[in-house]
Order: C-alpha cells, then sequence, then structure tokens
C-alpha cells in the first residue's frame, strides 16, 4: 500500500502544481484541462481494487467480524495495530 499512498500523493501534488501554474498565467485552460483529465484517470486506475493482489483479500474483508472471530488471540494482538 506504500507504493499506492505514494503515487496518489505525487498525483495530486502534480495537479495542485498543475493548478497554480494556471492560476500564475504559465499555462492556459485547455493545457490545465489535458493533464487534469491524465491526473483523474490515473487516479481513478489507482484504487487498491485496480491491483490483482488486493482483489483476492477483498472478499475475505467483506466479513471482518467473522474473520476476527477465527483469528487466535496472538494473531488479534498483532493484527492491525
Amino acid at each position: 500500500m506504500s507504493a499506492h499512498k505514494r503515487k496518489r500523493y505525487n498525483l495530486q501534488h502534480e495537479m495542485a502544481r498543475c493548478q497554480t501554474q494556471h492560476r500564475d498565467g504559465l499555462i492556459d485552460g485547455v493545457t490545465l484541462k489535458t493533464h487534469s483529465l491524465r491526473i483523474g484517470r490515473e487516479l481513478a486506475n489507482l484504487t487498491p481494487q485496480a491491483d490483482g493482489r488486493t482483489g483476492r483479500i477483498l472478499p475475505r474483508l467483506a466479513d471482518f467480524g467473522a474473520l476476527w472471530r477465527q483469528m487466535p488471540p496472538e494473531e488479534k494482538r498483532t493484527c492491525c495495530w
């Protein structure tokens, strides 16, 4: 997930940089729109579900309560915290 977060962070900052450049008159509206659409597409494709490994895990996490009840106490102490 850290790679996912890093990519998302970089894309969000790229979008902010484009908006600043437009506000400062360095790029025109068409260029801003082009960059915005590209960045938006990349962000939309960046969901954790886009990663094949995540898709296999999500069904198990749908009922996390049941999964938690199945875990031994040792795993509960080391899980998620």
